[in-house]
This record gives structure tokens, C-alpha cells and sequence, in this order.
């Protein structure tokens, strides 16, 4: 009996009636249960999935556990996906620890089917309407300003600065304000240091926590959970029973925490701003996010308007932290393009600019879309479902299969961008000598279709905003050691421990 109970599960581990469904498809093969997961933990997914393309093609399948997903590596193939293929149907597990983080994920934007997202969609967009991007245009000069006085601070010391920290205390200083109409407290210490990196003492901390130890490589209950997705309810119990004796690891220790603090930060705030709407029925949705979805009959509960809490707390702090560093990385380690930026920057004039001045910043914006190109956050869009048979690279794809986009493949792809592993902005300035024309669906750092990042004016906005701030006040000059960039496994992609900086103002 045992004997066959252990055939049964090793059956069950192989799937073979998909493997056969899939047997004309390319790829790397398969564990039982793990699939190509244990390649992936290694290397980063960014990395395999490059491995994989340049060994079997622009379409290929690899195998999460059980699960296949179907890789597209085209511009071409990504149109097609993003465009025709809308629905999502997540096949990572929901590990929430509570019962209002389990409630809260099954309102995530992120993992919505499309039914759901549209109406999360219909109730985001007023948020991110032109009039209301003018509006934030304040408070994230606001950010930028406390951003600089912390920047003066370093300059006095004559210390070297771990500035992508400091950006994500800025990125999550505007999330408060913008998001919340409050002040997290993420840059009133002047500290050149940036906020402290215990999660239950800093929001920055948390949300950096969450994208450092959700990658496959830094939570192993993930991969399990992936891999035997029954024993979920039993890793739960397991994670609480070592935490209780203290014997979970450091990260994931970190991560409950973290999870813990912004889930509670983010049902507070969102019964707050429902209550200050009950008491002030005829007070203007101005200041925040929360209160305007709190405000607007969308449908949405105190979870759902609380999960979009959350994805925004994390998503306004890590997507524009990750680019605003890697484009003064770009810069600092190119001096002729930092040039370039300053110059563009100095033209303009004394004022800051509005969100309406921003097409005045052209090589400003080619610096952002270059370095998105290099290291765009998402690597890879979540995979679209197919309902039915969907041709694909002349192959086809039967019904119920998953199918992702090799963003960080086509951005590096000789076929779409000339010397790809060169920093290059002025491939994006129209009128510019090296000006390269690109499949439209070549450079796709947000995802693209229905599902395009819907953030992402925002993130964009305050990217350009605050490089402007800090180009026209101060010169940087990377630490030895900073090139190439080293990047982690986390969910995004950016600098593994930070990019160190020496500060100097160019106004002495």
C-alpha cells in the first residue's frame, strides 16, 4: 500500500498528461514536483530565462513545479500576448499568514482575473487622471526637497552615501503623502544612513524586505509550496511552530514581519479614511489616494480597498526607488551623458518644474527610458491564461496554459537594440544622430496592453521630478567597486545591497 501510494505521488509529481500536451514545445526538462524551480532559486529568473532562450528559441516552456509556463521572447510574440491574452489566473500560492492578508491578496490587482481588474482598473483611474498627476507634482517636490537636505548632510560629513536607500525613505515619504495624505516618517531622521532597516521600525524597511526575500531564491516555503501546493496549510502551521520556538531563518522571520506591519498599516489607514469620509460627508476627496477610493461608490470593501493599499505602498516604493537609482547609477558612470543631463537641466531655469514642464526634459526622460531598458523592474509579465488554443511563434499553445513575456530578454537583444549592454539614452531622443527606431512592444518595462502598469505616469512623473532635483543640486561620483552593477534575486530587479555614492554640491 505504501509502495503504491508512493508510485501515485511521484505520477503525480511527473503531470505527465501536460507534459505530453506540451511534448512539441521546447525547453529544459523537468524534475518531479520541482520542476525547473531549483535552476531558477540559483540563477534568478531573469538570468534562466535568458539561458534558456539563447539554448531553445524565442518560445519555450519551463515548468514551476507542476505548472508550465510558455515564455514568449519576441516583440512581436509579446504583442500578441498582451493584447489578446488579458485574463491572469496566479499559480503562486496564497501563504498570507492572516486571514485579513489572505482577504486583502484576493483583491490584488496584481493577481486579479480580468473581470476583477477591470473594475479595480475603473476605480484607479480617476487617481491617475492628468489633472491628478499635476497635483502630486507638489508633494513630490516635497520629497525631493527633504531628499536634498539629507544629501546637504552627507556633503558636510564627506561620507560616502548608500543613496539607493535614501531614494526608497523618498519614494515612500511621497507614497504617504500621496497615497495616504500622511507622513510616514521615512525622512525625518537626517541620518546619511537612510531609515533603519529592522521592518517593524520602518515602512521603507518592510516593503524593501518583502521584495528582497519573495524571490524564489530567499524563501523556501515558496518553492515548496510551488512544488506541493497540498502542503501549503501544513507549511503555515510549520512557519508558526519555528516561529514560536524561534527557529525560523533571519529572512523569513523578516518577511512575517513585514508583511504583518504594512498589512495592519494599510487596514488602518483605509478604516481611517472611510471614517473621516463618514464624519465629513461634504469634504472634497483631496490629499490621498485611500481617500478618494474610500470616498467613491466603486463597489470596492474595506479589503479590497485596502489590498490596493498595500499593492501601492510597495509598488509606489520599490518600482521608482529601483529606477531613479539606476538611472544616477547610469549617469554617474557615464560623465559625458551626466553632462548632457545637467546641461538639459540647467537650460530650464531656477523654478522647479510642474508636471506640465516635464516634455522639456527630453535627455532626462531618454536617461530613465535607457535604464529601464537596462534594468527594468519586471523582468517578465505575470503570465496570461489561454482559454482556448493560441498560436504562438509557430508553435501552438493548447487551452489552460500560462504564457509570460521575456521582457528582460528583448530588452537585451541585439535583433530590437544595438549594443545592448551599452548605456546609450540617446537611442530614445527623436532628432538625436542615434536615434534607433524600435518595435513598439521592444521596450516594455511596464508590461503593456490592458494590464500595462497602471502606475505607471506616476512612477514616471516622480522619476523625472526628483532626477531633476537632484542633478540640479549636487555632483555624483560612484564609489570604486560600483561597476558593473551587481543586482538581486528579489521580485524586482535593482542593486542587490545599494549603489555608494560621494555627494558634492555644484553651488559652492
Amino acid at each position: 500500500a505504501v509502495g503504491g501510494a508512493l508510485l501515485s505521488l511521484f505520477i503525480y509529481g511527473l503531470n505527465l498528461p501536460r507534459r505530453w500536451k506540451l511534448r512539441h514545445l521546447p525547453g529544459p526538462t523537468p524534475l518531479p514536483f520541482l520542476g525547473n524551480l531549483a535552476s531558477v532559486a540559483k540563477n534568478g529568473l531573469h538570468v534562466q530565462r535568458n539561458v534558456w532562450t539563447t539554448t531553445y528559441g524565442p518560445v519555450f516552456v519551463w515548468w514551476r513545479g507542476r505548472l508550465p509556463v510558455v515564455v514568449a521572447s519576441t516583440p512581436e510574440d509579446a504583442r500578441k500576448v498582451v493584447l489578446k491574452l488579458n485574463d491572469k489566473k496566479s499559480s503562486m500560492p496564497n501563504l498570507a499568514a492572516s486571514e485579513d492578508a489572505k482577504e486583502m491578496q484576493k483583491h490584488s490587482l496584481v493577481f486579479a482575473g480580468m473581470s476583477q481588474a477591470r473594475q479595480l482598473r475603473a476605480a484607479w483611474q480617476p487617481v491617475f487622471h492628468s489633472t491628478s498627476l499635476a497635483e502630486y507634482a507638489a508633494p513630490m517636490r516635497e520629497g525631493a526637497k527633504r531628499l536634498m537636505s539629507r544629501l546637504e548632510s552627507a556633503e558636510k560629513e564627506g561620507k560616502e552615501v548608500n543613496i539607493w536607500r535614501l531614494l526608497g525613505d523618498m519614494t515612500m515619504d511621497v507614497v504617504g503623502t500621496t497615497a495616504f495624505g500622511v507622513d510616514l516618517q521615512t525622512q525625518s531622521d537626517t541620518s546619511i544612513d537612510g531609515s533603519s532597516e529592522d521592518p517593524s521600525q520602518s515602512f521603507t524597511a518592510a516593503a524593501q524586505t518583502i521584495f528582497r526575500n519573495g524571490g524564489l531564491g530567499s524563501n523556501p516555503f515558496i518553492v515548496v509550496a510551488i512544488a506541493l501546493p497540498f502542503l501549503t496549510p501544513l507549511l503555515k502551521l510549520l512557519a508558526s511552530f519555528m516561529k514560536h520556538l524561534d527557529l525560523l531563518p533571519k529572512s523569513l522571520k523578516d518577511s512575517g514581519i513585514a508583511n504583518k506591519v504594512l498589512t495592519e498599516k494599510a487596514l488602518a489607514l483605509t478604516t481611517a479614511a472611510q471614517r473621516e469620509k463618514a464624519d465629513n460627508s461634504d469634504m472634497p476627496a483631496i490629499g490621498s489616494f485611500l481617500y478618494r477610493f474610500a470616498s467613491e461608490k466603486n463597489g470596492l470593501n474595506t479589503h479590497a480597498v485596502a489590498s490596493q493599499a498595500f499593492v501601492f505602498m510597495l509598488a509606489g516604493y520599490e518600482t521608482t526607488a529601483n529606477t531613479l537609482a539606476c538611472s544616477i547609477y547610469n549617469l554617474a558612470a557615464h560623465p559625458q551623458a551626466m553632462e548632457r543631463a545637467v546641461a538639459e537641466v540647467d537650460a530650464f531655469g531656477d523654478n522647479m518644474p510642474e508636471f506640465k514642464d516635464l516634455g522639456q526634459f527630453p535627455f532626462i526622460e531618454a536617461v530613465v527610458n535607457e535604464s529601464l531598458r537596462m534594468y527594468p523592474p519586471a523582468t517578465g509579465i505575470i503570465p496570461r491564461h489561454t482559454e482556448e488554443e493560441f498560436e504562438l511563434g509557430g508553435y501552438t499553445v493548447p487551452a489552460g496554459i500560462d504564457i509570460s513575456v521575456n521582457i528582460y530578454h528583448m530588452h537585451y537583444d541585439p535583433a530590437n537594440f544595438a549594443d545592448p549592454t551599452v548605456f546609450r539614452p540617446q537611442r530614445f531622443v527623436k532628432g538625436d544622430p542615434e536615434f534607433e527606431e524600435h518595435h513598439p512592444y521592444a521596450h516594455m518595462p511596464f508590461g503593456g496592453g490592458a494590464r500595462v502598469c497602471i502606475g505607471m505616469k506616476f512612477a514616471l512623473e516622480e522619476v523625472k521630478l526628483v532626477l531633476v532635483s537632484i542633478l540640479r543640486g549636487f555632483h555624483i561620483e560612484l564609489s570604486p567597486g560600483q561597476v558593473p552593477m551587481k543586482l538581486g534575486k528579489g521580485i524586482t530587479l535593482g542593486p542587490d545591497n545599494g549603489i555608494f555614492c560621494k555627494i558634492s554640491s555644484r553651488h559652492k
